[in-house]
């Protein structure tokens, strides 16, 4: 895709990972053709990966990661049961799966 006007930036979606049922339902219409992995916390225990439809795939090389966490766990709306990034939780556990995929 390609901005409309002299601020260009090209790039090139070669996967997305998402846990959630129906965000990868989303993710899956409007991106077709694209590998989806279910869980960013598998990405690295082998070079091929499960994807959301049951098929082995080769994680695709890239030089732009985008990630980000519900950030739930870090709330600090929660006054009691707060996590930090160290006690994992879900977002703990994506955000540190993503900096070791990195």
């Amino acid at each position: 895709s390609k901005l409309s006007d002299s601020r260009s930036f090209e790039y090139s979606h070669e996967m997305s990972c998402e846990i959630e049922p129906f965000k990868q339902a989303y993710i899956g219409r409007n991106f077709p053709g694209v590998p989806l992995f279910p869980d960013i916390t598998k990405l690295t225990a082998s070079p091929e990966v499960v994807d959301v439809y049951g098929r082995p795939q080769t994680i695709p090389d890239g030089n732009l990661f985008v990630a980000g966490t519900s950030c739930k766990d870090f709330s600090m709306l929660k006054t009691r049961d707060r996590l930090d990034i160290e006690d994992k939780g879900t977002s703990g556990e994506t955000f540190l799966a993503a900096v070791e995929f990195l």
